[in-house]
């Protein structure tokens, strides 16, 4: 599998282009997704967090 980096300046970049970060593994699965939050739906997203974290 391959490695590779990307800088922080890119990042930013990316977020204030509301570009997702995919990272998918060796088998296509998806291991995260990195992506710039949504200031209209940031309580629904603390709510998904938390549902996701009870569920464990």
């Amino acid at each position: 599998m391959a490695k590779g980096h990307i800088t922080f300046d890119a990042l930013n970049l990316m977020a204030k282009n509301n570009i997702k970060i995919i990272s998918i593994n060796y088998f296509g699965q998806i291991n995260y997704i990195l992506e710039s939050p949504n200031q209209n739906n940031i309580v629904l997203k603390k709510l998904q967090y938390q549902a996701s974290e009870n569920h464990n």
